[in-house]
């Protein structure tokens, strides 16, 4: 998940990104590793459910096949002009 999330960025202006809060507890070393991808991003924590919700909304997903819970990064796009 994190070499096509860095993949993502590469080509992606990003205002602000979107995780479970079920992330913190259950996957924290994946956690870490999105922080660090996004160092200087800012985050929203939401519930697991309310992210489910969120998706509904998305103009795009692109699946990984990463299996580590919660696992999950939402990007809200910026434009870049």
């Amino acid at each position: 998940m994190t070499q096509v999330l860095a993949a993502v960025l590469s080509e992606m202006q990003v205002e602000r990104y979107v995780v479970a809060r079920e992330l913190r507890d259950r996957s924290p070393a994946m956690r870490d590793q999105i922080v660090a991808a996004l160092p200087t991003i800012p985050a929203d924590e939401i519930s697991h459910e309310s992210f489910k919700a969120l998706t509904r909304q998305a103009r795009a997903i692109v699946r990984t096949g990463e299996c580590t819970p919660y696992a999950n990064v939402a990007l809200v796009a910026g434009v870049v002009f």
